[in-house]
């Protein structure tokens, strides 16, 4: 059985749901994955967001109640399009979420495309699609 989901841009809130729910179809999320160093804590992620900057864009990932002398925030280096930013970005939290770097997630045709099979209750193989986020 091969099951194919969709969702437009607006049906999503953030690139931090939009990575999360990646990693969850994937069967990599929630999982075990080493303390990050800084002590920080999954509860404590707030948001995955792209920025304007001077030559292009970059990507932010923000903590929330963040203790001490911790920085708030995790950035990308700078990039010349919204795509590069977001994939560095989505990278980054990928290894913040599971310990690995490894995106859920290809781009085709305008869309961003999880496949699998046999994960996350799915029994057999399954294709999910959503139009680029940053376009």
């Amino acid at each position: 059985m091969t099951q194919t989901t969709s969702q437009t841009t607006a049906q999503t809130s953030s690139f931090l749901h939009l990575v999360e729910s990646a990693l969850r179809a994937k069967g990599r999320f929630p999982c075990a994955r080493p303390e990050m160093a800084h002590s920080l804590h999954l509860r404590e992620l707030h948001s995955f967001t792209l920025e304007k900057r001077a030559g292009g864009w970059g990507a932010v990932i923000a903590f929330k109640d963040v203790p001490g002398d911790t920085m708030n925030h995790a950035v990308t280096e700078t990039y010349p399009s919204k795509q590069e930013a977001f994939m560095d970005g989505a990278e980054t939290l990928c290894v913040i979420l599971t310990g690995d770097s490894t995106l859920p997630f290809f781009i085709a045709r305008e869309e961003l495309v999880v496949a699998g099979y046999g994960t996350c209750g799915y029994s057999g193989s399954f294709i999910m699609k959503m139009e680029l986020p940053w376009l």
